[in-house]
C-alpha cells in the first residue's frame, strides 16, 4: 500500500511537469495526491499475457468500458490480433506517408 501512496503523491508532480494540467486542469490544488482506488480485477491465468492485459485495461479505462465485461482471458486473442493489425497498418501508413517518429529521427537512439 505504501507504493500506491507514493505513486498517488508523485503523479501530480509528473503530470504538472509534462504539462498535462495545462489542457486538463484539476479542481483544488493541482499538486494534491491523486486518489487511487485499488480494484479487484481479472488477472491472467498464464505466464505470457500480462502485457496484453495491461494494454486492454488501459484501453477499457480510456473508453470508459467496464473492465469485467471486456478484459477477460477469453477475449485476449481478439485483442492481440486487433492490436497486431493496428500496428501493422500504422507501420504501412508511416511508410507510405514518409513519416518518422521522434525516436527514428533522433540519432541519440542509435547509440
Amino acid at each position: 500500500m505504501d507504493e500506491v501512496e507514493c505513486v498517488s503523491s508523485m503523479l501530480p508532480f509528473i503530470c504538472d511537469q509534462v504539462g498535462l494540467f495545462d489542457s486538463k486542469p484539476r479542481s483544488g490544488n493541482k499538486l494534491d495526491p491523486i486518489p487511487v482506488t485499488i480494484m479487484d480485477c481479472l488477472r491472467q491465468n498464464n505466464g505470457g499475457d500480462c502485457g496484453m492485459f495491461t494494454i486492454t485495461y488501459a484501453h477499457c479505462l480510456m473508453e470508459g468500458k467496464a473492465l469485467e465485461n471486456w478484459a477477460t482471458q477469453e477475449r485476449l486473442s481478439f485483442y492481440r490480433e486487433s492490436l497486431t493489425c493496428h500496428l501493422w497498418y500504422h507501420a504501412l501508413w508511416k511508410e507510405k506517408e514518409h513519416c518518422e517518429s521522434d525516436m527514428e529521427q533522433d540519432d541519440a537512439w542509435d547509440a
